[in-house]
């Protein structure tokens, strides 16, 4: 059987160069907006220049560190964190309401007891992923900036969430205190939630160039990772998403000897394959595609079925 190959532009080393490059135009665009605004002369971009409400709010976070971290870094400082809380509330709507929709249901954590432990395990989550999936990992470097911690709470009990927003773009936002600390699990999960932001960076870069979906955005469509009809531009998110998953799963699957760990990956692989193949089938029969989102659905579609794509 011949395996289709990927067409390069979503997913596998060839997509790399023309990620990065669209990422980092907008990056350069955001830059020189902040720059203009504020009459600065920062030379490197930073996530929080994209948030254009609070720019000048924010400049305490941007003066502390003028240049990108050389790896990913868990903002754990609590005077930034609190900041971070106070600036993106706006005008005493909803926490976050400066770059996400109420329904994220989040807010900053700035109690750093929860966190401070995590450091280590997200260097070594971030070694993980670009040991079992170096163009990821080249992607991460390149595109991730910042981990800010979250807190989502139902009924009193933390549950799990993670976003990413084109409005705080090379940061993500994740949760921790629904985390178990224990090895080398809390490393796997956290690799696989890494390579998930990183798919919607990837969809975010492509987004500022192209509408992808050339039918209406907001048709109710399946989504792979909600498990419901979603508007059909988040449906294609959680697509993305999910490829980066699984493409992830598998490969760390692959440099694991750890029973537990293996035995666990192939729930989640078969999981993510069969929400994949049916969010898929419902995108194509709903949604119709510019030439470059054709070619996206491509890529999403073959890393079902190529895992060495890696």
């Amino acid at each position: 059987m011949v395996i289709p190959t990927s067409s390069g532009w979503a997913v596998g080393d060839a997509s790399v160069n023309r990620i990065t490059a669209i990422a980092g135009r907008f990056q350069l665009l955001l830059l020189e907006d902040f720059n203009r605004e504020l009459n600065l002369k920062q030379c490197s971009y930073l996530p929080w220049m994209a948030v254009r409400s609070c720019r000048a709010a924010l400049l305490p976070l941007i003066e502390r560190q003028s240049s990108p971290p050389q790896h990913l870094l868990l903002l754990e400082q609590s005077s930034f964190l609190r900041l971070l809380a106070n600036v993106l509330q706006v005008d005493g709507r909803h926490p976050l309401s400066a770059i996400v929709p109420e329904d994220i249901g989040a807010e900053i954590l700035s109690d750093t007891s929860v966190f401070s432990q995590w450091r280590d395990r997200l260097s070594q989550a971030e070694t993980a992923l670009n040991l079992a999936v170096p163009w990821m990992g080249n992607l991460c470097r390149r595109l991730l900036q910042f981990v800010v911690p979250i807190r989502h709470r139902l009924l009193g009990k933390p549950i799990k969430r993670g976003f990413s927003t084109p409005l705080c773009y090379g940061a993500i936002f994740l949760t921790f205190e629904d985390r178990t600390f224990e090895m080398p699990w809390a490393v796997i999960e956290l690799a696989i939630d890494l390579a998930h932001e990183l798919g919607h960076h990837v969809l975010h870069a492509y987004q500022t160039a192209d509408r992808i979906i050339s039918s209406d955005l907001t048709a109710p469509v399946y989504s792979g990772v909600k498990k419901t009809a979603r508007p059909a531009i988040m449906s294609v998110h959680a697509s993305m998403a999910l490829a980066y998953m699984l493409i992830a799963a598998r490969a760390l699957q692959r440099h694991s000897t750890d029973s537990f760990v293996n035995d666990r990956l192939s729930r989640m692989i078969e999981d993510y394959q069969a929400q994949q193949e049916l969010a898929l089938t419902e995108i194509r029969n709903h949604c119709t595609f510019t030439a470059l989102g054709t070619r996206i659905l491509h890529d999403l579609q073959t890393s079902l079925k190529a895992p060495s794509v890696n």
